[in-house]
């Protein structure tokens, strides 16, 4: 079985750190995860870092400078080519407290034996691994996702030559790229408060939040975090719930059977769909046309490529392209009849 190191840097991410190392830990083993604190003061996450150290994850603590957030890619590709040297392992993958893996071809799972099947059989190919597909948590709404085309990075050992900051684009020895079938679970979204009070704490040292003129003015790093400041809670929840999305409750399953709660991670419990039918792809929802409600319907991929076979040469990711365009063109995504879902909340 491939051995991966998983390599995250955080601070203060009370809400998704233990859950992001139970499930890491059951994915590749505790003593093959490895967490850069970058100056945390919480006592909970302290306490977390501390039980968990004990038990075999390796801690690194010397990264506390503000200007380390900065240059987080350089950190992190240094740490992994001294695993190069000092480690038998297989992959590296560089990723954020609030992001984790999934199987991510014809089917969306984080079931352990279908990564690791597929890890075995990509193992010993020469390439530059992308990850292209990632599914983006709908604020206050647990187990709908959007499907978006951001790249992060799988690593070969003994193949990195540069990684940057987001961990997008990474560099290796082999030229060849190749996207491969796995995807990102994305937890960016909590609650309005807490996404403020992040972005606040990540731009502390290059700009002052308040001050609209300067936010108007800055092209930095991090960047994307300002438009938090323009917006209230109202909006925030609004452009997302209006959104098409994919439903994965047994994402929700495995959290829970990892003993993880839900409420923290995803800012309340979940309200399951009946029937949560998804036998032979998944449950979506697609904002009807007059913008009074949605419809659910049932993805299949070998129904919408049996359909429209040139997407197969043109559409990298088939649900991805459903969501943003093919419902809008009322194409066919399912042999089984859709049904209306009620009315926006």
């Amino acid at each position: 079985m491939a051995v991966v190191r998983c390599i995250m840097m955080q601070r203060n991410e009370a809400a998704l750190l233990e859950p992001w190392i139970l499930y890491y830990a059951d994915l590749f083993g505790l003593e093959n995860l490895e967490i850069i604190d970058h100056g945390s003061d919480d006592p909970w996450v302290l306490s977390v870092l501390v039980r968990y150290e004990r038990r075999g994850l390796t801690v690194h603590r010397h990264f506390a400078d503000p200007k380390d957030f900065l240059r987080k890619g350089e950190i992190v590709q240094s740490i992994i080519a001294e695993w190069d040297r000092t480690r038998d392992y297989d992959f590296a993958l560089p990723v954020d407290c609030d992001e984790f893996i999934v199987f991510c071809g014809g089917q969306i799972t984080s079931d352990p034996g279908r990564i690791h099947f597929y890890l075995d059989y990509i193992r010993d190919v020469d390439a530059t691994f992308q990850i292209n597909r990632t599914l983006l948590n709908v604020p206050d709404d647990p187990g709908f996702f959007l499907p978006q085309a951001v790249g992060k990075s799988l690593i070969r050992r003994g193949t990195i030559v540069r990684l940057d900051n987001g961990f997008h684009l990474p560099v290796t020895i082999h030229e060849r790229r190749l996207v491969v079938q796995l995807g990102i679970i994305h937890l960016h979204n909590r609650s309005f408060s807490e996404v403020r009070r992040f972005a606040e704490m990540k731009l502390a040292t290059l700009i002052d939040v308040a001050d609209h003129g300067a936010r108007s003015n800055f092209d930095g790093e991090g960047r994307h975090l300002l438009s938090y400041f323009e917006m209230n809670e109202q909006f925030y929840l609004w452009r997302y719930a209006r959104s098409p999305a994919v439903y994965l409750p047994s994402l929700l399953t495995h959290f829970q059977g990892l003993g993880v709660s839900l409420s923290a991670c995803f800012g309340r419990e979940p309200a399951p769909i009946e029937p949560a039918r998804c036998a032979s792809g998944f449950l979506v929802r697609v904002p009807d046309a007059d913008g009074s409600g949605f419809t659910i319907t049932e993805f299949e991929e070998a129904t919408y490529l049996g359909r429209y076979p040139e997407l197969g040469e043109t559409a990298p990711w088939l649900l991805a392209h459903y969501l943003d365009t093919g419902y809008k063109e009322q194409r066919v995504a399912s042999t089984l009849p859709a049904r209306r879902a009620g009315a926006w909340v």
